[in-house]
């Protein structure tokens, strides 16, 4: 089996930097064999998503895979509808049931995974970590100083103009009202 780079494209900044980082990275050490952007598709994301993918695939020259938990249409209110809440202390279930079940089915044991964590967020890589002991995180962003500051500009700088959630005041491209 090759070895796979695997880049968690959120449609956000920091996800999106990661990724063209990773796939630069990629073409001058030749870290894995091959590469997968996915983006897992949440029903109540922005529209403007589609837009933002759309502009990153030219970016980064390379097809982002769509993945959807059909078991729930991608929908977070399906979620908290079957399962009758919206968040405990463990977190939101809709982040277990539409994100990490999909990311589990797909990844591999010897990928490499990249995901948007930028400098402010080393705990949450760090509890990334502690709770996939399975996976291999590359933590890129980290690694270079980046914050999420530094992500916006490089996008704006390659002529991508940022998700509409930023533009509405949110810091993160959550699901509307997250």
């Amino acid at each position: 089996m090759k070895k796979r780079l695997v880049c968690w494209f959120s449609c956000g900044a920091a996800s999106a930097v990661a990724t063209k980082l990773a796939i630069l990275e990629n073409q001058k050490r030749r870290l894995a064999d091959d590469v997968l952007i996915a983006y897992i598709k949440i029903k109540e994301e922005h529209n403007d998503n589609k837009r933002f993918l759309r502009d990153c695939e030219r970016w980064f020259d390379a097809p982002i895979v769509v993945l959807t938990n059909e078991k729930y249409g991608g929908s977070i209110v399906n979620v908290f509808n079957r399962l009758n809440f919206m968040g405990g202390i463990s977190g939101a279930p809709c982040t277990l049931h539409l994100k990490k079940e999909i990311r589990r089915k797909i990844q591999r044991p010897d990928d490499l995974q990249v995901l948007g964590y930028t400098v402010e967020e080393m705990s949450r890589a760090d509890r990334f970590i502690d709770a996939n002991a399975e996976a291999d995180l590359w933590p890129l962003l980290i690694e270079k100083g980046l914050t999420k500051n530094d992500c916006l500009a490089i996008i704006q700088n390659a002529g991508i103009a940022p998700p509409v959630m930023y533009k509405l005041g949110y810091r993160n491209n959550n699901c509307i009202g997250c």
